[in-house]
């Protein structure tokens, strides 16, 4: 808008000079030697004055006429200087009400010259991760380098998509390492906003926003959702899932073990829930010192646990067993525990996709039931 108001002003006064010089040029010319002696006899005798006081006339006039020229030339000037002022003064607060909205927002803004790799950082890009802005260097690997392991493949890609124009913008939440050696969860949005004629980027602008606390509530509600809050171990719920989507699994054989932990009703009674949860815990603490990273293990009621085991045999499922009453038995020996540690188990196999799950958690279960109905007597140290 100022360039244009500049041009504009500059193209009125060439057009005003010009015009001043061509009725300068003309009028003198008109009045040497374009007119004749009895015309100019008629001009005198009309104003009434002698070629001396005429001519001091059209020196007047034309004066004034420059004056007036002059005086318009410098007025338009002024407008238009005003106007750019004003046009300055316009940005310039946009600029700092800009400045300032970043600021409270805490939002980190980068710069990037894809041609260069050079990366323009503001100072709460730096802070947000623990930096000073001078800490930084200014190309692209010092934010490459920062982001996780886990993570880059995933940006990568995203960056690539909105380089290729195969996105409007690009977007990503992923973690970048703090000063400290930490994580912390970032949301990066950016756009390219200039490309060659070839159109390839040549710069890509955007911002950071801090997250980590939003992502570590919601990764804790995600946590909780499928987790026992007790044991850690995986809920009712996350088996249940797991259990569909084996189902449609040819993994074969896929076994499930229940276990009950015999004699909890008693315990909680005679010693409290907080005795009760101490039994809990240890024998979640031996299922997950048995298994494989595979396997899932689940608390699925107060005193219950399933195990679903992929691509376990009826002969590999007794051993785990067997290896869980081993640990038991060590518990039991190396701990003071008021009650001994007792718990029954049952499993079962799937070994074809004909059978089903479901029904397989249920003949597991009643074997479970079946072991515990067989046992006399708890055992009381």
């Amino acid at each position: 808008m100022g360039e244009l108001i500049r041009n504009k002003k500059y193209l009125l006064i060439a057009i005003l000079i010009i015009a001043i010089i061509v009725f300068v040029f003309n009028f003198f010319s008109l009045i040497k030697g374009g007119l004749n002696t009895e015309a100019k006899k008629e001009i005198k005798d009309i104003i009434n004055l002698d070629n001396k006081s005429l001519s001091s006339l059209i020196m007047i006039i034309v004066s004034g006429g420059l004056i007036i020229a002059l005086l318009i030339i410098f007025l338009i000037d002024q407008v238009c200087n005003r106007l750019n002022i004003e046009q300055r003064e316009k940005k310039q607060k946009i600029k700092e009400r800009l400045e300032m909205a970043i600021k409270g927002a805490k939002i980190g803004v980068w710069d990037w010259n894809s041609k260069t790799g050079e990366v323009k950082f503001n100072q709460q890009w730096a802070q947000m991760l623990g930096y000073e802005l001078s800490d930084l260097e200014s190309n692209i690997q010092a934010w490459e380098k920062r982001i996780h392991a886990d993570d880059k493949k995933r940006v990568f890609k995203k960056l690539k998509q909105h380089l290729a124009q195969e996105s409007e913008y690009y977007r990503s939440e992923h973690r970048l390492r703090t000063k400290d050696g930490n994580w912390k969860w970032i949301r990066d949005i950016g756009k390219v906003v200039k490309r060659d004629e070839n159109n390839n980027p040549v710069r890509v602008v955007g911002i950071h926003q801090d997250i980590d606390d939003r992502k570590r509530a919601q990764q804790k509600v995600e946590y909780l959702s499928f987790h026992d809050g007790l044991t850690d171990l995986y809920n009712r719920r996350y088996f249940q899932i797991e259990q569909k989507k084996l189902n449609k699994s040819r993994r074969f054989p896929i076994s499930i073990i229940i276990a009950d932990l015999d004699g909890l009703k008693l315990i909680n009674d005679n010693y409290g829930h907080k005795m009760g949860d101490k039994y809990i815990k240890k024998v979640a603490d031996i299922f997950t010192s048995i298994c494989r990273g595979e396997d899932v293990v689940a608390r699925i009621g107060g005193d219950e646990f399933a195990l679903l085991l992929p691509e376990t045999n009826s002969q590999d499922v007794k051993k785990i067993c067997n290896r869980f009453n081993n640990k038991l038995e060590e518990v039991n020996k190396q701990e003071q525990l008021v009650i001994k540690l007792s718990v029954s188990l049952g499993w079962a196999t799937k070994t074809s996709s004909e059978e089903n799950l479901e029904q397989i958690f249920e003949d597991a279960d009643k074997m479970m039931y079946e072991n515990k109905n067989s046992r006399k007597e708890l055992i009381f140290n």
